[in-house]
C-alpha cells in the first residue's frame, strides 16, 4: 500500500475520532439494541392458581428448605376481615403453604393493608426464617411480634417495640455483626436485634418518627460496605451495628423504594421503586443501590408502577422474584395487584482478551482491563494498552460484534492493506483516541445501565516503521456489562 494510501487511512479514523460523541451515541444504541434482544429484563411469570391480590406483604428465599417464601394478606369475601396466607414459589408456580399471623388491618369502608405491615428476613449463621409482624387491630395500638418458620408453621420467638401506630416495619440481616435488625419506622423509632440467641429493644433517635399510616419501608444488607440500608421516602441510613447513620443519596433516586434485595451473586443491593419530582416518575421501576448509589436500571418491559409491593433474590436461579402491590389513593389502596414477575440481571461483569496482536517496533501491542477493572453498570471500565511505540497517536476501536463487519467475516486479515499478521477483531461502531505516554495508553467507558449487553474493543496504535501501513493491532477483549 502507498503512503499516501496510509495517511488517508489514518485521515479517516482521526475524523471518526473527532466524531466520538457522537458516535458513542451510536454504540450505546447498539448496546441498547443487543440487551434487549437478550434474556435479560423483567420477565411476567403470572400463572393460574396464584395467592390473591395483595398489598403490604413480605418475601424472603428461604435457603433451608430452597424456595421464595411470602407472607400476606387480602381482603375476605364480603369484606369480613382479612385472610393471611403464607405461600411458596419455586420458580415454576406458588404453593399454599398454609394459614399465617393476621396483621393490623383499618377498616373505613372495608379492609385495607397499611404499607409494611409484614417484614420478613433470614438469620444468617442459623437460617432461621423470621417473620415481623404488626400485630395491632382496629383502634388497639399493639407491639410488632416476631414468628419463626419451620416449613409448616409460624411460632411466635419475640415481641416488644413500643405498641404504635400503624408501624411501617423493616427487617434484615447483617451477617458481618451476627445481627438481624427489626425496624419500626412509626412512633417512636425503634429496633430490636437478634444475636442467634436473644433479642433487644434498643430506642434510637433517628431514622425520625413517621406519623399515622406510617412510610413505605425498604432494607436489605449491602455487601458494598457491609452494612444494613434502609430507604424510606427519599431517605437512606446505614445501620453500624449500634445506630443508624444517615447517607446522602445521588439524585434522582427511588423516591418511593418499595421493595429491596440483596443479590448475594453481585453483591449489590435490587431495588424496586419509581423517583419522584412534583408527583412525576421520573425514571423506570428498577434501581441497583450500593454505598448510597443508586443506579437506574433500563429494561423494555417493567411491572406496573404500584407500592407496598415486596421482592426477594433466588440465589438457585439468580433471578429477582417480585409479587403484587398496591396502587394507593392518599394512605389507602383502591388496587391490589396479583402478578408475578421475575428479574434476569443477565451475566456478571466480565472482560475477556482473545486473539492476538501484530508485531511492532517494541512488540506485539497487548490490551487487558486495568487493575482488574470490570464494565459494571454506571461504573467507570477502564483498559491499558501497552507495548505501543514511545510516542505517537493510538486509538481504541469498539464494537457490538466480533463476528462481522459491514459485510465482511471477522476477524479480518489485513495482510491486503499491507499489515501482515494484523487481524480486525471488532467491528467498529466508535473510535476513541487513547493518550500514549512512553508506549502505554489507558482508555475509560461510564457503563450505561443496560446489563447483559455486550461490546467489543481493540488498540490501535500507529507505528511508522512497523509495516507499510503504519499501524499495528493489540488482541481484542470481549466486555459484559453486567452489576
Amino acid at each position: 500500500m502507498q503512503r499516501s494510501s496510509c495517511s488517508s487511512l489514518r485521515a479517516s479514523w482521526w475524523a471518526s475520532s473527532a466524531r466520538s460523541v457522537a458516535s458513542l451515541r451510536g454504540l450505546v444504541l447498539g448496546l441498547v439494541v443487543a440487551a434487549a434482544a437478550s434474556a435479560q429484563g423483567w420477565v411476567d411469570r403470572t400463572g393460574p392458581n396464584g395467592p390473591a391480590p395483595r398489598a403490604g406483604h413480605a418475601m424472603c428465599y428461604d435457603l433451608v428448605r430452597g424456595y421464595v417464601l411470602m407472607v400476606g394478606q387480602y381482603p375476605a369475601p364480603g369484606g369480613n376481615g382479612t385472610i393471611a396466607e403464607t405461600w411458596s414459589w419455586n420458580g415454576t408456580a406458588w404453593t399454599l403453604r398454609g394459614s399465617a399471623p393476621h396483621a393490623m388491618t383499618h377498616t373505613p369502608s372495608g379492609p385495607y393493608d397499611f404499607p409494611s405491615v409484614y417484614a420478613l428476613a433470614v438469620h444468617a449463621i442459623t437460617n432461621e426464617v423470621l417473620l415481623a409482624v404488626d400485630s395491632s387491630t382496629v383502634g388497639t395500638f399493639a407491639p410488632a411480634v416476631v414468628y419463626r418458620w419451620d416449613g409448616a408453621v409460624w411460632t411466635q420467638v419475640a415481641s416488644g417495640l413500643t405498641p404504635t401506630t400503624a408501624t411501617s416495619l423493616g427487617f434484615a440481616c447483617d451477617p458481618t455483626r451476627n445481627q438481624t435488625v427489626l425496624f419500626s419506622g412509626s412512633m417512636p423509632s425503634e429496633v430490636m436485634v437478634y444475636d442467634g440467641v436473644t433479642w433487644s429493644v434498643r430506642p434510637v433517635t433517628t431514622p425520625p418518627a413517621y406519623g399515622y399510616g406510617g412510610q413505605t419501608v425498604a432494607m436489605a444488607f449491602d455487601p458494598t460496605i457491609g452494612r444494613i440500608a434502609l430507604a424510606t421516602s427519599g431517605m437512606q441510613w446505614d445501620w453500624n451495628g449500634f445506630g443508624w447513620n444517615q447517607r446522602t443519596l445521588a439524585a434522582p433516586s427511588p423516591q418511593l423504594a418499595a421493595a429491596f434485595a440483596t443479590d448475594a451473586r453481585r453483591n449489590r443491593i435490587c431495588a424496586w421503586g419509581y423517583a419522584f419530582a412534583g408527583g412525576v416518575p421520573l425514571g423506570g421501576p428498577s434501581w441497583l443501590y450500593g454505598n448510597a448509589v443508586a443506579t437506574p436500571l433500563a429494561f423494555a418491559m417493567v411491572p406496573s408502577q404500584r407500592f407496598t409491593t415486596a421482592m426477594a433474590y433466588d440465589p438457585e436461579r439468580d433471578v429477582h422474584v417480585l409479587f403484587g402491590g398496591g396502587a394507593f389513593l392518599s394512605f389507602f389502596p383502591v388496587a391490589r395487584f396479583g402478578d408475578t414477575w421475575e428479574l434476569d440481571l443477565g451475566p456478571l461483569a466480565g472482560f475477556t482478551p482473545y486473539g492476538a496482536g501484530c508485531a511492532g517496533s517494541r512488540g506485539v501491542p497487548q490490551m487487558a482491563a486495568l487493575g482488574g477493572s470490570l464494565p459494571r453498570v454506571g461504573e467507570t471500565f477502564s483498559t491499558r494498552a501497552s507495548n505501543l511505540p514511545w510516542t505517537g497517536p493510538a486509538l481504541m476501536l469498539l464494537g457490538v460484534s466480533d463476528t462481522s463487519y459491514a459485510g465482511t467475516p471477522l476477524p479480518a486479515n489485513l495482510a491486503m492493506l499491507n499489515a501482515p499478521g494484523c487481524f480486525l477483531r471488532t467491528s467498529i461502531e466508535d473510535v476513541q483516541p487513547m493518550q500514549n505516554v512512553l508506549g502505554t495508553a489507558t482508555w475509560s467507558f461510564v457503563i450505561p445501565p443496560i446489563p447483559g449487553a455486550t461490546f467489543f474493543l481493540q488498540a490501535l496504535p500507529f507505528d511508522p516503521v512497523a509495516n507499510p501501513l503504519g499501524l499495528t493491532l493489540s488482541n481484542g477483549g470481549r466486555a459484559v456489562v453486567g452489576l
